[in-house]
């Protein structure tokens, strides 16, 4: 404590016990706040206030009575008829910058006469509904504030309120009180722990910091461009602080190393403390600096300063900067088990740039790994300056209550740089959706979402972009964030409760809590404020352009007061050679060393040279473009698009040609092989005639010989088949009598089949047998050759009977089982021996009357089968003997036959061996004769393919000049893409808003004539329009619509090559025209940002992959659609999605989106050129005169019109054909197999692209 301290703490004090209302004033950074917060920190300790909470409340410039009132209603509950405040007891109110409520026109400050009210009245009227206007009297509630003097354009209040406080003025303190506060830090900082030669210099450090800080606040004075040139008691403040955190621990989930000190190894070096103390100032008053000017005067200064000071050894060692991270330890492992026991301690030390970036890839990598990553991947080039911003961003984000403002162009990599830092510190990164209906609500629960999550979880970084600023009173709670760590209304009762209720464990656990835990509301409610101020980190990212930073430093104190300041300039010319010395180190290119190097040097002074000639644009049309380094990286990466295309197409176009080219060498070495060739297949011809000639002479002669030997065989053959007739019909006619004696042989089977061997048996009990069965058995013997009596005859009953044989024989054969198969082996194998004395004596007893199978069976039974039998063997035996003759004859018949057959086959064996002779003579004839035929063929094929040869050859007399000379050109094409891709980018990256004039001279003077002047290979004059595109795309153009003007063409070649999404300047709707007959026939759809429904039809238009159009756009572009403008796409499987207006939406690839707007000069901000690419599609004069006479010509001459268009069309059509022909015939070249006379189609296509 100081004298001036301790006296205002009194003086407060005594106010305060009276409770009279009391105000501090001063400068800001005389510790106004402070003062007030650290007294009502201990108000509990005095008489009869012992119940006194307090509440702080931040005025800003946009802080309405509506904010004072809900923030005041937020405070009290109602008492009886009176409200007082919640819990009980009393309330210390301390309203922070009172005076910031701006004045309205009538010179009121309306917010300020409700506090006036309230102060004077002890009371305020009611907005609840159903009870509007009625009074609220509120009790025990006692009122502090703070202002700022109302100097240099500051408010004051009004002084109906001010009479109602004690004013004091806080003066800054002298030097030898801030000697005093702050030499006492150093000496503690720096005690007898470290060597003399560190403490003696630590003693200088106050005494320098206070002449350094003094020093620059009287040269760096505020201006209209330097508003936020501040530097008061929080700068010094901030310097001691960074010093104190040199070799601690920056971990906010380990406050109990953080808040301990260990004696280091660097301070035992003096140049070093001095050089840490040299950093700390470059980062609390150098960083803020946004002039060149102004940080060589700083450099030059504080060397000045260390000279002074320490003397210019010291000031010569210290002389290059010394830089301090917290990122570069490695985490502790587990040597047993090899796994990480604890993360890397955060230290903050010392480090050299090649150290830093090493890590920060290594980071970068690491983060491109995680989920996130996958989705949003950093691939960011660390030259110097980007690794020295990611330290700053890294050494706020780690101190607690740190918070940043970064301010530069849109595109300068404040968001990309803040990620990896947050990435490098462990936190979580998060950022606002912007949606369409996004409002104060929307706001509140995101804030709320980080509260939550920076107080339980992990620490934040908030990063929150000017462009997500839909409404100023946002500023207003980021301002109170920023204030106190509270904002009026964000967490409702119940909220409220719910996160009092989540931290009283991590309270209870924290060991800086330990001794002083309380577990009262509002205890654990200030400890949860408390958390989240340390552990939420407000990243605010800005852009210096135009008049709304410097209105919102204005309105908005905390912007300023309680952020730590980076100002980011343009990239300088080693950061620009260094990125694209990255890109280009990793692409292949066709060209030296030498002249790729000489490439890096033209991209990085091409953009250097945009900025100055966008000044220049801005003063001659006044316009203002804005190259950003997003510009610069897209003009690399369009770079190696095109140069990789483009070299591919004239590497396939030479590929082509020379192959084309050598295939029609190839065929006159053809033809002239094919002469010679031909020369001697004719000879072989020659001799193949010969030797067919004389085949065919020999085999007429054979062929004579085999057709006479052929006539004999045929006679002989004929009197063969009509031999073989007649022994046919003898041999049909025995057959025929044989068929009409099976009848017979049948029944004599059947006969002997009925018999069986029991019939015998009963034959052989007969003592004496019927007659009849006495003459069967005869007539069996006698066909069986057996013994028989003399033959006679005996009268019988009158009648007259062969005497038998019964006992002679037939008694036997009737007694013999054997017999029956006798018999019928008999019938079957001896029939044909019975003899004509055989049948003489079967004859009387086949005569006589009994002899028949009727009478037998009366007689006998089954044995009549045998009389059946007997007379059948006599009727085949008749039969047999006519049969017999004709078989006789039949034999011999068939011998002579077989005979004839034999010599028949003899002479057919010879005429069989004359026919194979003649054959093979024929196949002999027949192979000489192919041969002959073949080579006649084969001869004419050569003489006509050699014909054709000549003819195509000489068909393509043209086009194998025109290819010769273009084969020629190739190798110097390839040479001077270097060159030409290098302006045709540079000309779509940076030329689309300027002027068709101006973007003439800042080709063909400035980016034509530094390529030249570095020594690049270039086309002289070269034409954009013919080099991107072939006229027949440019002629389809054309009937779409586009004006034929070449600054139409060329931002038609800008649209449609760009992977940037184009925003057109179109006051005369040309643009909007030419893009919808473009793209209507694709299913396009028209819009505007505030058509209802607006998103129904982006949504339609991306799931579909069809054409979105936005017309009539305002200067102020909702924010809603930059997902689309970033092209911020994600992956899910195969399917990609886009998340707009807080909906996920699907995205095809195919979906493309155009904006236009009618605004003659928009002022766009620099973050929109970052996002896209912005034409000027303003009409030209030759533009305005074609489309002039277009419109005459349509009224007058209609026909004319129509008749042009037609003519247009067909030009254009025959054109493609040509282009088409040429490519099908270089393709038939190229890819041909065989021989090119042999190819049909080939024929058939040079013979089309004649015609």
């Amino acid at each position: 404590p100081t004298l001036d301290s301790v006296r205002l703490h009194c003086l407060v004090q005594y106010n305060f016990t009276q409770r009279h209302p009391t105000m501090l004033m001063g400068v800001s950074g005389t510790a106004k706040t402070v003062t007030i917060e650290k007294f009502l920190q201990k108000a509990k300790q005095l008489e009869g206030m012992s119940d006194c909470n307090y509440k702080k409340i931040n005025f800003s410039s946009m802080t309405t009575p509506q904010q004072f009132y809900n923030a005041l209603d937020d405070m009290v509950e109602k008492m009886g008829p009176n409200y007082g405040p919640k819990g009980g007891g009393q309330l210390a109110l301390f309203i922070d910058d009172v005076n910031m409520p701006e004045i309205n026109e009538w010179g009121d400050q309306i917010t300020n006469e409700i506090v006036r009210q309230v102060i004077e009245a002890h009371e305020y009227c009611s907005l609840d509904k159903g009870a509007a206007g009625d009074k609220k009297r509120i009790r025990n509630i006692l009122y502090l504030a703070a202002m700022s003097h109302p100097t240099g354009g500051k408010n004051d209040i009004p002084n109906r309120l001010k009479r109602h406080f004690a004013v004091f003025n806080v003066p800054l303190p002298d030097t030898i009180s801030i000697q005093q506060i702050f030499g006492t830090i150093f000496e503690n900082r720096f005690g007898s722990q470290y060597p003399e030669n560190v403490r003696s210099v630590a003693k200088e450090l106050t005494k320098m910091s206070i002449e350094f800080w003094r020093a620059i606040g009287k040269k760096m004075l505020p201006t209209p461009a330097k508003f936020h040139y501040f530097f008061n008691l929080r700068d010094l403040s901030n310097i001691a602080q960074g010093l104190m955190h040199i070799g601690m621990f920056a971990d906010p989930d380990r406050p109990d190393k953080r808040a301990s000190s260990t004696p280091w190894e660097i301070f035992s070096d003096p140049q070093l403390l001095v050089a840490a103390w040299k950093n700390e100032c470059t980062r609390v008053f150098a960083d803020k600096l946004n002039t060149v000017d102004d940080k060589k005067w700083f450099d030059a200064n504080i060397q000045a300063q260390i000279d002074k000071t320490f003397g210019k050894e010291m000031a010569d060692a210290c002389k290059e900067p010394q830089y301090f991270c917290n990122f570069m330890r490695e985490p502790i492992i587990d040597q047993e088990t090899g796994e990480q026991a604890e993360p890397a301690p955060k230290i903050y030390e010392p480090a050299t740039i090649e150290e830093m970036r090493a890590k920060l890839y290594t980071f970068m990598q690491a983060h491109n790994e995680t989920p996130i990553g996958r989705i949003r991947k950093l691939d960011l080039v660390l030259f110097d300056i980007a690794v020295k911003h990611v330290a700053r961003i890294s050494r706020i984000i780690s101190l607690p209550r740190g918070n940043l403002l970064m301010v530069g162009v849109g595109g300068s990599g404040k968001q990309s740089l803040t990620r990896l830092a947050t990435f490098v510190a462990g936190y979580d990164y998060a950022t606002v959706t912007i949606s369409k209906g996004f409002g104060v609500n929307q706001l509140f629960d995101a804030i709320r979402d980080q509260y939550i999550q920076a107080a339980m979880k992990r620490p934040v970084t908030f990063v929150f972009t000017d462009n997500e600023i839909k409404q100023e009173v946002f500023l207003e709670y980021i301002n109170s964030f920023l204030s106190n760590g509270e904002i009026p209304g964000l967490f409702a009762t119940d909220q409220r409760d719910g996160a009092v209720n989540e931290i009283r464990p991590i309270g209870k656990k924290d060991p800086m809590q330990k001794g002083i835990f309380e577990e009262t509301p509002d205890y654990l409610w200030k400890y949860f404020i408390n958390r989240v101020r340390e552990r939420l980190h407000f990243v605010l990212c800005f852009s210096p352009v135009g008049e709304k930073f410097r209105t919102r430093a204005r309105k908005f104190p905390a912007l300023i007061s309680s952020c730590s300041i980076n100002w980011l300039f343009p990239w300088p010319p080693e950061a620009l050679l260094s990125v694209s010395q990255t890109t280009l180190s990793k692409f292949q290119m066709e060209t030296d060393d030498k002249t790729k190097e000489g490439l890096r040097d033209l991209m990085a002074a091409i953009h250097m040279m945009m900025l100055e000639r966008s000044e220049e644009y801005l003063t001659r049309y006044r316009r203002e473009v804005y190259s950003t380094p997003k510009s610069y990286l897209s003009f690399i990466a369009s770079y190696t698009d095109v140069y990789r295309q483009k070299h591919a197409e004239v590497s396939e176009s030479a590929d082509k040609i020379n192959n084309g080219l050598l295939k029609l060498q190839q065929a006159a070495d053809d033809v002239r092989v094919m002469r010679t060739k031909l020369q001697e297949k004719e000879v072989k011809l020659g001799q193949a005639r010969k030797e067919t000639d004389a085949l065919v002479k020999e085999i007429e002669a054979r062929t004579a010989e085999a057709e006479a030997k052929r006539a004999e065989v045929e006679k002989v053959k004929n009197k063969l088949e009509a031999d073989a007739a007649v022994v046919k019909a003898g041999e049909e006619s025995a057959m025929e009598d044989l068929r009409k004696a099976e009848p017979t042989l049948k029944r004599a089977v059947e006969a002997l089949d009925s018999i069986t061997a029991n019939d015998f048996t009963t034959l052989k009990k007969l003592t004496s047998p019927p007659p009849l069965i006495k003459r069967i058995f005869d007539g069996v013997a006698v066909l069986l050759h057996q013994p028989l009596n003399v033959p006679g005859a005996e009268p019988v009953k009158n009648k007259i009977w062969i005497t038998d044989s019964w006992e002679t024989s037939g008694k036997a054969l009737a007694g013999d089982a054997k017999t029956l198969n006798v018999l019928k082996d008999f019938g079957q194998n001896k029939k044909d021996l019975i003899n004509e004395e055989t049948c003489e004596l079967l004859l009387p007893y086949l005569y006589m009357e009994d002899f028949n199978r009727e009478r037998a069976a009366s007689a006998c039974g089954n044995v009549a089968g045998l009389c059946t039998w007997v007379r059948a063997m006599y009727d085949y035996i008749n039969i047999a003997k006519v049969v017999a003759p004709k078989k006789e004859r039949l034999r011999i018949a068939q011998n002579e036959l077989k005979v004839a057959n034999k010599k028949k086959e003899a002479e057919e064996e010879v005429l069989n061996r004359v026919t194979m002779e003649v054959r093979k003579f024929n196949e002999q004839f027949e192979e000489a004769n192919g041969k002959k035929m073949a080579l006649e063929e084969d001869a004419a094929n050569t003489k006509k393919r050699m014909d054709s040869a000549n003819n195509l050859i000489g068909a393509l007399a043209g086009e194998r000049e025109r290819w010769t000379q273009q084969s020629n050109e190739f190798k110097d094409i390839i040479r001077r893409l270097v060159g030409d891709v290098a302006l045709s980018c540079a000309f779509i990256s940076y030329c689309g808003p300027f002027n068709a004039e101006f973007r003439h001279q800042l080709l063909h003077q400035y980016f034509l004539g530094k390529c030249k002047q570095l020594k690049i290979p270039v086309t002289d004059n070269i034409n954009i329009v013919k080099f991107l595109v072939d006229e027949t795309r440019v002629a389809d153009w054309q009937l779409e619509g586009l004006p034929a003007d070449s600054h139409s063409t060329q931002n038609a070649i800008m649209i449609t090559t760009s992977s940037k999404w184009p925003l057109m300047i179109d006051p005369q709707g040309q643009a909007l025209s030419w893009i919808r007959r473009r793209s209507e026939k694709n299913g396009s759809k028209v819009s505007q940002l505030n058509d209802k429904k607006f998103l129904i039809h982006l949504q339609e238009q991306l799931g579909n992959g069809r054409p979105m159009i936005v017309e009539n756009l305002p200067q102020e572009i909702d924010p809603m659609i930059d997902p689309i403008l970033e092209k911020q796409i994600s992956k899910s499987g195969k399917n990609y999605g886009i998340k707009i207006n807080d909906q996920d939406m699907a995205y095809d690839e195919n979906f493309s989106f155009y904006m236009t707007t009618k605004l003659p000069n928009p002022s766009f901000p620099p973050e929109l050129f970052a996002k896209c690419l912005i034409i000027d599609f303003t009409v030209t004069m030759q533009g305005l005169e074609q489309q002039l006479l277009s419109q005459v010509i349509s009224k007058e001459k209609a026909e004319l019109n129509e008749e042009s268009a037609k003519l247009t069309e067909e030009i254009n059509n025959n054109e493609k054909r040509r282009k088409n022909l040429e490519d099908r015939l270089l393709a038939h070249l190229a890819n041909s197999k065989g021989n090119l006379i042999d190819d049909v189609t080939l024929i058939e296509t040079l013979q089309e692209t004649k015609d």
